[in-house]
């Protein structure tokens, strides 16, 4: 089942479709794993665009501040794949979910994650880590799906029809 759910949530984060031209111009937008940032990548850096709340980012960033590196090192490189190698780093249990991340003016910020171990030889099969990411996504979007319910008939409003 929640493997299931796992392919529905990756089929609708790529259902929609842009024009070309309109992904051209407009910048892109992405998730910054599980920091609660939200951000555009350009150049040597990640801008914040949106903090969740209560997550690990809340009250310690904010909106329109700029990531330059993470660790003791700026970024080198792809910014996604250096704060994606930081994150798995942060997660493993040598880490103790600590994650700095280095904003513009060299301000170092520490976000606490959550530890979920370190991903095994086989993932995502037969990994605990991977087990749990999916666990965790399938909780957050039935409890989004739940939230959008019409009270009276759970019936869905139509942000997820």
């Amino acid at each position: 089942m929640k493997h299931q759910l796992a392919f529905i949530f990756s089929i609708a984060l790529g259902a929609v479709v842009f024009s070309p031209e309109l992904l051209a111009k407009a910048p892109s937008i992405h998730q910054l794993g599980p920091t609660g940032l939200t951000g555009t990548i350009s150049g040597g850096s990640a801008k914040v665009t949106e903090i969740a709340k209560g997550s690990p980012a809340d009250g310690k960033i904010k909106k329109g501040d700029e990531i330059i590196g993470v660790g003791s090192d700026k970024f080198k490189g792809d910014v996604r794949k250096s704060l994606a190698t930081a994150i798995d780093e942060a997660e493993a249990k040598q880490g103790g979910g600590k994650l700095t991340v280095i904003l513009k003016g060299d301000k170092k910020v520490d976000l606490q994650l959550s530890v979920l171990g370190s991903y095994s030889e086989t993932a995502p099969y037969n990994c605990p880590k991977s087990e749990l990411i999916i666990d965790r996504a399938a909780e957050y979007l039935a409890k989004k799906i739940n939230d959008s319910l019409d009270r009276k008939n759970k019936r869905s409003r139509g942000k997820y029809n």
